[in-house]
């Protein structure tokens, strides 16, 4: 079997470089990518100094065309792809938001979000060829050519219960002893006491209700419950 491929963005410093360093040592050909060349020299250096084999590959990875032309490179020298590690990175300019220009924020969104797309759009056909079917299922020519759906968006039916670990209750304050009582239970109170009567036998913490309440003694009846 040949040795696995790793690629290894942003690999110039940081976690990037210790994660090539550390695929190295596992017996990994390295391609460390970044967009200093000086940088994924000394990281390359490094691993062939330790008896490791890796190549530099100078790319932007917000760049789509060298992306592309980087994850090629690394394939014709090494003839196959096993593992990307998408690292690269940046912090971006820390400021106020009123502060924060356009451009200071779309190169941070062009890093940190268009390159990472692009280094897994670039790299996943490669790593498909080499990865188990079970990771990446072979899709037929007719799956292929089917045009791709959205699935429709459907907004909650008025009435229907929706259940969320943490979400807040919003409900009515009571202030006084009479409104305080437990009315006479309706079919929704029932079904609250019922569900929380689930979430405390199976030793959840807390029991959060999301829904929309028709009555405010259903909600009130909740609140009693999760209280107890």
């Amino acid at each position: 079997m040949k040795t696995a491929v790793a690629l290894v963005t942003g690999a110039g410093s940081g976690i990037g470089k210790a994660a090539a360093l550390a695929l190295a040592k596992e017996g990994f050909k390295v391609g460390a990518l970044g967009h200093t060349q000086e940088e994924i020299s000394s990281t390359v250096n490094a691993i062939l100094a330790a008896g490791g084999d890796a190549v530099a590959v100078l790319a932007d990875i917000s760049d789509e065309h060298q992306m592309e032309a980087a994850v090629r490179q690394l394939t014709e020298q090494f003839s196959r792809l096993d593992v990307v590690v998408a690292n690269a990175g940046i912090n971006g300019v820390w400021a106020p938001i009123d502060d924060l220009k356009l451009s200071e924020w779309n190169d941070t969104i062009a890093v940190n979000l268009t390159g990472t797309f692009l280094t897994i759009r670039a790299t996943v056909p490669n790593v498909r060829v080499a990865a188990p079917s079970s990771l990446f299922p072979r899709l037929t020519e007719r799956e292929r050519s089917q045009p791709r759906v959205r699935p429709p968006i459907r907004p909650p039916r008025p009435g229907r219960w929706r259940w969320c670990s943490s979400w807040p209750l919003n409900l009515p304050a009571t202030t006084s002893a009479s409104t305080q009582s437990v009315p006479a239970r309706s079919k929704q109170t029932s079904t609250l006491i019922q569900a929380c009567a689930m979430k405390r036998k199976r030793r959840y913490r807390s029991c959060g209700l999301k829904a929309r309440y028709r009555s405010p003694e259903a909600g009130q009846v909740a609140v009693k419950m999760l209280r107890m």
